[in-house]
């Protein structure tokens, strides 16, 4: 299983990140996250995590690479939310699992038929024995159907009382 990881998300999640931590922190937040997950992608061989951090507004794009086992992307002139989706809509169904607790990736890895954890789930199975760790649905438990924007505003609309006359 290949987990695409929202890297600050997750850092937020787990404590190593907060809004206030200083900008000379960020190197040392990103890789204790890296290493964290390196040491667990080893007790993990068949699953593969990809973590992906927003880096939409440097200068210049930072190279993608490796670190203990844990592949690492920058998003550069775009957000990483939109790396993160890019890659669910490349990823074959079943095959991917989206780690973040932003709705909107959440979403379009439903409808990509990939399987979704929060940060908070995702910690949970990591952390948990391997031979106690329950397997990842690869499958949303029901499938994500278009809204129609007239119907639901219809259904929420307040009901129109006929306006009646008094007589007399």
């Amino acid at each position: 299983m290949t987990f695409l990881i929202d890297a600050y998300n997750l850092m937020h999640a787990v404590g190593y990140l907060s809004k206030a931590t200083p900008q000379n922190r960020m190197e040392s937040s990103r890789r204790r996250l890296l290493d964290w997950l390196g040491d667990n992608a080893r007790t993990r061989p068949g699953d593969r995590f990809q973590v992906v951090f927003d880096a939409k507004a440097m200068l210049s794009p930072l190279a993608d690479h490796v670190h203990r086992g844990v592949r690492v992307r920058y998003s550069f002139r775009e957000s990483a939310d939109d790396v993160l989706i890019r890659l669910l809509n490349e990823a074959k169904p079943g095959m991917a699992t989206l780690v973040s607790n932003d709705n909107e990736i959440q979403a379009a890895a439903r409808r990509n038929r990939c399987a979704v954890l929060s940060c908070l789930e995702f910690v949970d199975w990591l952390i948990a024995p391997v031979s106690e760790s329950k397997p990842i649905r690869t499958q949303p438990e029901k499938p994500v159907e278009a809204i129609d924007n007239d119907e639901l505003l219809n259904a929420f609309a307040v009901p129109k009382v006929p306006n009646r006359r008094r007589r007399g």
